[in-house]
């Protein structure tokens, strides 16, 4: 339990979602269900309120790209859990050995207990109800803890829950109220953290004071692999949509992408094609989403100018003053080249419109780079060979893999996401989503006709040669 835990200012909140777990225990199912169909309604009937909170936190945010990758999602999630809850939180029966017929064994899902949510900045909306539907969903409480850089969101994700949710089972945090640190050094009875790798250690260390089971959603830097077979202009724009989507600020966005030695200067140039496709104009009227805060600008603008100060050429998609931000914050894409290993962009997770690429000359030497890296959130592959897939799929460990696209696995419902190693533990979506919060209860109902006194003391000489005799048929 840590130090300042009976000062905590989330403390009367915890206490009050415990209080009313202990004395009602877990939601009831169609309770949760009428939950869900309100959390629907009330994020339709708010719809154009959640376009324009995040346009205001973001300075500039596409209603199109806030509806397809903050709304639409969460409506597909709401939609599935709604019709398929009943079946997640039934019991589930398991088999019982011969030895132990006619008893019964199944699985029994039950709430955990008060789960802690905390949700970043980049996907503010998605984020923090994404996992509110799958809490909700297995009868937990839950207390949520938006991000303090979009407060404009956080106050209509707080409008909406006040209509939906009573007091005793969820409660936003506000982000005026006092740290994450105080949030999470709570003793909850799961903790849900979304966002970097560095903020992520050190929740692990305050959850360890209290045994606090973790989900742990992180980032890194995701690779790309392009091969031979693959047509350039194809893979090009799909990693320049997946790159640009809300200016790369996303943990699955692509980071550096791998191309075969001799078609980069062609990857290039379809790459800048796409992005002048995709947002004509400048960089004010473009569409291209803001990058929130001003230290994020500094900190691309480093990784840009310590790349060219050791020898990278830099490519401007967009032409003229190429690190000039709009007064709004957008800030123009990037290509960089001859990149060497201590470059900073190629160290950090770029998290913003800059994207490296790399050439290789055979998948061995790729996949060897790729391996010598912590394990990525998200690995892309474009190919249509079956035996490249498999070879890729086999030699690498990352969270997720997605072949011939970008980003399209996070949209998959009945898929589960999470990281390993360093991008995370962990993960959820669908039926994986419920499964996190809740405690699979492992039940035995032993049969009152049975063959087990014998094995109770005072132990007989025959019990040797019975279990000689059976340990020849388990």
């Amino acid at each position: 339990m840590s130090k300042n835990y009976q000062t905590n200012v989330f403390l009367d909140d915890f206490r009050e979602l415990r209080s009313a777990y202990q004395k009602n225990g877990a939601i009831p199912v169609d309770v949760r269900c009428g939950r869900l169909r309100n959390l629907l309604a009330a994020i339709e009937t708010h719809e154009a309120d959640i376009i324009l909170a995040l346009a205001l936190d973001f300075g500039s945010r596409s209603e199109y790209e806030t509806s397809l990758n903050e709304l639409f999602p969460v409506i597909v999630a709401l939609k599935q859990a709604i019709k398929e809850l009943p079946v997640w939180s039934s019991i589930k029966k398991q088999k019982v050995s011969w030895l132990f017929k006619p008893s019964k064994a199944y699985l029994l899902p039950q709430a955990k207990g008060v789960v802690g949510i905390v949700s970043p900045w980049n996907y503010p909306f998605l984020l923090s109800i994404s996992p509110l539907i799958p809490a909700i969903s297995a009868g937990n409480r839950v207390m949520l803890r938006p991000s303090s850089r979009t407060r404009n969101t956080s106050r209509v994700i707080q409008k909406i829950c006040a209509e939906v949710f009573p007091p005793d089972e969820v409660k936003i945090c506000g982000a005026a109220q006092a740290s994450a640190s105080d949030f999470t050094a709570l003793p909850f009875d799961h903790l849900f953290f979304t966002g970097s790798a560095r903020v992520g250690k050190g929740i692990m260390r305050q959850a360890s004071e209290n045994l606090t089971p973790l989900t742990l959603e992180l980032g890194g830097k995701n690779p790309v692999v392009i091969m031979e077979d693959y047509a350039i202009k194809i893979a090009a724009r799909s990693v320049a949509r997946g790159k640009m989507m809300n200016a790369g600020q996303a943990c699955i966005a692509p980071d550096h992408v791998y191309v075969p030695r001799g078609k980069t200067d062609d990857f290039i140039r379809e790459y800048v094609d796409a992005i002048n496709d995709f947002y004509p104009g400048d960089v004010t009227d473009s569409g291209l989403t803001s990058l929130l805060m001003d230290t994020d600008i500094d900190r691309l603008r480093g990784y840009v100018r310590d790349a060219q100060d050791k020898g990278a050429r830099i490519i401007y998609p967009f032409g003229e003053k190429p690190l000039e931000p709009s007064a709004t914050g957008q800030f123009p894409p990037i290509l960089v080249t001859d990149c060497q290993e201590d470059m900073l962009l190629m160290k950090d997770e770029l998290f913003g419109p800059i994207l490296s690429v790399l050439p290789y000359d055979t998948l061995e030497d790729c996949l060897a780079r790729i391996n010598e890296q912590p394990q990525p959130l998200a690995l892309y592959l474009f190919t249509n060979d079956n035996s490249l897939i498999n070879k890729v799929q086999r030699s690498t460990s990352s969270g997720g893999l997605c072949i011939n696209e970008t980003l399209l696995h996070f949209a998959q419902k009945n898929l589960p996401f999470g990281g390993v190693g360093q991008s995370g533990m962990g993960s959820y979506h669908g039926k994986t989503g419920f499964d996190t919060f809740s405690h699979l209860k492992p039940v035995y109902h032993h049969s009152r006709f049975n063959s087990t006194k014998m094995l109770y003391p005072p132990f007989q000489p025959q019990l040797l040669k019975m279990l000689k005799f059976i340990k020849r048929f388990v």
